[in-house]
């Protein structure tokens, strides 16, 4: 499953990456396509950890996890409202992202599913409000 998830993540990103290096896209599209690839390449951590690598995937995987949500939000925000400022955005995704870099422990496995689960679900809960705000304009 990871391994689909990271594949379908990163080529959606690419497809977004490409017109927007070649100018067709603004800075949403580039947004959204590095925080796909960004995602996909935490999915492929997770495969590449099972196979033995080390805590360093799990210590810097699911901090960029969250890089990426906030990343694709702010594709979405930027794409809805090209003047936004995303600064703000980023760096608080940073800072709340900081307790998974030190939440390795095998036994903090649950905190680190529910607290990136509840990070994730916020940034689907954004994301959502923004798409309904766009379609009813």
């Amino acid at each position: 499953m990871y391994v689909m998830v990271a594949l379908a993540s990163i080529v959606a990103g690419v497809i977004h990456v490409v017109p927007w290096v070649t100018g067709r896209f603004d800075r949403w599209a580039a947004w959204w396509g590095f925080g796909h690839i960004l995602l996909g390449i935490t999915a492929a951590g997770a495969v590449i950890r099972e196979m033995g690598g080390g805590e360093y995937i799990v210590r810097l995987g699911n901090p960029l996890a969250v890089i990426a949500y906030a990343a694709i939000f702010v594709g979405l925000r930027s794409f809805a409202h090209p003047d936004s400022k995303n600064r703000l955005i980023m760096t608080t995704a940073a800072i709340v992202a900081t307790p998974l870099f030190f939440s390795v422990d095998a036994t903090e496995l649950g905190f680190r599913v529910g607290y990136l689960s509840g990070l994730r679900a916020l940034f689907d809960l954004a994301i959502t409000l923004i798409a309904i705000r766009l379609a009813r304009r």
